[in-house]
């Protein structure tokens, strides 16, 4: 383990699924080095409230940080918040834009996602 960042102990103890370990550990790294892989699991940890208590407000702010680095999980789970007005203000167009960018990069949920919110009558045309 010699010479590993904290950032990956953190992917490490997601992984084994240590919640609280890998919620200290990412915190701690995102203090010292911002990516976009860091950001997005702490963001799932806020959202789901693992190794600690639910923060949806934090979750959305780690997801946005990501997904503003080009990172298509993130950027699903961003236009999801955006989408339900959960830990953030509802905003369909927005939620569309995080959906097609994360769609492009092969996300297959984002896929999903930007599919269900297409107009039944402009599809059928």
């Amino acid at each position: 383990m010699f010479g590993r960042s904290k950032l990956d102990r953190a992917l490490d103890a997601f992984e084994r699924q240590e919640w609280k370990r890998a919620r200290r550990l990412f915190e701690e790294a995102l203090q010292d080095e911002e990516r976009p892989a860091g950001h997005y699991h702490l963001g799932l940890l806020y959202w789901r409230g693992l190794g600690g208590p639910v923060d949806k407000r934090s979750a959305v702010e780690s997801f946005a940080r990501a997904a503003n680095d080009g990172h298509a999980g993130a950027q699903t789970a961003y236009g999801i918040a955006l989408r339900s007005g959960v830990g953030a203000a509802k905003n369909d167009d927005a939620a569309r834009e995080q959906f097609r960018a994360a769609a492009g990069a092969q996300d297959r949920e984002a896929m999903v996602q930007l599919a269900t919110m297409n107009d039944p009558e402009k599809t059928q045309r």
